[in-house]
């Protein structure tokens, strides 16, 4: 379930403008909120729907890779001998975090309670964008860092490596040239109305819901632009 996957890459003047969605384990969100000179946004546990997150949970929870050995510090020793007990212990605390999630759902406690329960099992997706990479790639790409954190900066450096960013003036992640043209024919037909920022503001949309799809697994303009304009109104800006 690891991934990083560059969605844009952009010479904005002087600057290499790069978006990536990212996927790794939800409780390493943290570490990568403290690299503030990302730009980042992804799905709260608060907004899914807690029958969705246990589906995950239950047939694709976050398993560590290796289970090491306890020393002091920072670091992690060796690999356990007992890596089958161990990753037995860790789905049985799957286990019993599931089945208490589902009692307090079924008291009727809301989700943003519920989730909270069942993250140190859930894959989280995120979009990060940013000029500057070059400081996170050291830190995290690095034999030190915890590996739930390492394995996906690890692949998006590789990425970023690879990948020649296209000289525009608009950085609009999820907003290609063929919804470029879809959007134009739209408004020619007649189906939707032009205003200035459109393509923003589909932009921003597709980021807060880190997809180009609505929930419901449609391409939509006229719901993309309705969400862009709540998301503004309730000032949550990150998108």
């Amino acid at each position: 379930m690891y991934k990083a996957e560059v969605i844009l890459a952009s010479q904005l003047w002087d600057h290499r403008l790069v978006t990536f969605c990212v996927t790794f384990p939800r409780f390493i969100l943290a570490e990568v909120n403290t690299h503030t000179i990302l730009s980042k946004n992804s799905a709260s546990s608060r907004a899914i729907p807690t029958e969705k997150i246990l589906d995950q949970v239950r047939t694709n929870p976050f398993v560590p890779e290796t289970f090491n050995a306890r020393v002091t510090g920072m670091g992690i020793g060796e690999p356990l001998a007992d890596q089958t007990g161990a990753r037995e212990e860790w789905l049985a605390a799957r286990d019993h975090a599931v089945e208490h999630a589902v009692r307090l759902m079924e008291l009727g406690n809301d989700k943003s309670r519920v989730n909270r329960l069942l993250e140190p099992f859930m894959w989280h997706t995120v979009i990060v964008t940013a000029t500057e990479w070059e400081n996170f790639f050291g830190l995290r790409c690095n034999p030190q860092a915890q590996d739930e954190i390492r394995i996906p900066a690890e692949m998006a450096e590789e990425a970023y490596r690879k990948n020649v960013p296209t000289e525009r003036q608009m950085h609009t992640p999820f907003f290609d040239e063929m919804d470029r043209d879809a959007l134009a024919d739209a408004i020619r037909d007649g189906i939707i109305e032009e205003r200035p920022g459109m393509a923003a503001a589909i932009s921003t949309a597709r980021c807060a819901r880190v997809s180009y799809l609505t929930h419901d697994g449609r391409r939509d303009f006229i719901e993309d632009i309705a969400l862009h304009d709540r998301l503004l109104q309730s000032r949550h800006m990150s998108p």
